[in-house]
């Protein structure tokens, strides 16, 4: 699946809307969910061999968005991790189809800059069923309760306190960057982290406590950034596009 921009920021927080339904609005047919049940069993199975971490948490998927004067509404509904998963895992058979099928499961997460101008990555461990080794620190939307910008900050906070042990004390700000659809058919907050601390420092937070699924720290150079973003591929040059237009 080509990854896209659906909605170019920067967006002030007072400036973004969920409106969500309490039940699941997602299109649906009977091969769409054999093909999650068939998934999904194989998944419990190869977690259990493995000796991962597997649970079908609910989350946030987006059903639909508005864009209006700067302002963004979104519309959204419930989902679970087996939905979100298992379509991710077959999107070529689903890619096709329009949003409203996908699992389009809403993440939120992005750059991290140190003040000694250090991009901070995570190296996921083996216990983590998430096929991405390299990724931007974050995680899916799973506050059911969000109900505007300053929701997706504060679950974007707390996603950096538990994967890397930053507190608030040391982020300086946060931006909202943009909303891009993913190649797996995830919808992701992309967002632009400031700390006020150095790499060294953060690295000895990283290692005083952090979550089990991050196994080290990735650091890279702002001069280097462009080069690495691009190895990693799939929809994070569309990321380092928004990155690079917001203004500083």
């Amino acid at each position: 699946m080509i990854p896209k921009i659906l909605a170019r920021g920067p967006f002030l927080p007072k400036n973004i809307k969920i409106i969500n339904e309490s039940s699941s609005q997602r299109k649906t047919n009977p091969e769409i969910e054999q093909l999650i049940y068939q998934t999904w069993e194989k998944m419990e199975t190869k977690a259990i061999a493995q000796n991962q971490m597997l649970w079908n948490g609910e989350s946030l998927r987006l059903d639909d968005l508005k864009l209006e004067n700067g302002e963004l509404t979104l519309f959204t509904s419930p989902t679970d991790y087996k939905t979100r998963a298992s379509l991710e895992l077959n999107i070529s058979k689903v890619e096709n189809l329009s949003l409203q099928y996908l699992s389009a499961g809403l993440a939120i997460g992005g750059f991290i800059e140190t003040i000694d101008n250090y991009y901070i990555f995570n190296q996921r461990s083996h216990k983590s069923v998430d096929g991405n080794r390299v990724d931007f620190i974050g995680g899916v939307m799973d506050n059911m309760s969000a109900k505007d910008g300053f929701d997706l900050l504060e679950h974007n906070y707390l996603e950096i306190k538990e994967e890397i042990n930053v507190s608030k004390n040391e982020i300086e700000s946060i931006n909202i960057l943009g909303l891009i659809l993913g190649d797996s058919g995830n919808v992701i907050f992309i967002t632009s982290t400031k700390l006020n601390i150095s790499f060294d420092y953060l690295q000895k937070l990283f290692e005083q406590k952090h979550d089990e699924e991050v196994f080290e720290l990735v650091k890279v150079k702002d001069q280097d950034l462009e080069i690495f973003i691009n190895q990693i591929g799939r929809y994070k040059p569309l990321a380092l596009d928004l990155l690079k237009n917001h203004p500083q």
